[in-house]
């Protein structure tokens, strides 16, 4: 069985596929489209809940880092001189990286956590260790986190003050 293939001349099947293809394209090319949706270039539009779940690390990553064992990470957790929670996502305890100031504790931290009221949830101590206040300011008039603050050596007294107040 022969089948004519000459020039100008295809497959008359071949010919009627391509020819709606075509008109698939043409269809699409004269519907608007909205454009994709943009990537959110921040994870403050977040929720504090969300950003406490992405800007955190294992527990036993951090242990690892730490060079100890996981349980004393749990045991600084419960004395709440670290801050963790559970992640229902992961399976496992995270700890938020506010907390560190490289692969360290932040200096100052624990009595700050101590000094938290026993009935507030980690993500509202994120919160609070994540949102700028006017009571810590850099020396150009900046508010600063009360991580920040404690980076930059600010004086701890003056941020239990704060949660006391």
């Amino acid at each position: 069985m022969e089948e004519n293939y000459s020039k100008g001349r295809g497959n008359p099947d071949m010919q009627s596929a391509s020819s709606s293809a075509h008109g698939e394209v043409d269809a699409l090319r004269r519907v608007k489209l909205d454009p994709p949706p943009r990537p959110v270039s921040e994870v403050s539009f977040l929720d504090p809940a969300c950003q406490m779940e992405e800007a955190s690390r294992r527990l036993h990553d951090t242990a690892a880092q730490l060079c100890v064992l996981p349980s004393r990470l749990r045991k600084r957790i419960r004395a709440r001189t670290l801050l963790g929670f559970w992640s229902e996502q992961d399976k496992c305890w995270k700890l938020p990286d506010i907390q560190f100031d490289g692969p360290l504790p932040l200096a100052g931290l624990a009595p700050i956590l101590q000094a938290m009221p026993a009935h507030m949830q980690p993500v509202d101590i994120y919160e609070f260790l994540t949102t700028p206040r006017p009571d810590f300011e850099d020396e150009r008039g900046r508010a600063m986190t009360a991580a920040e603050w404690l980076r930059a050596g600010g004086d701890v007294e003056t941020v239990i003050r704060l949660i006391e107040a």
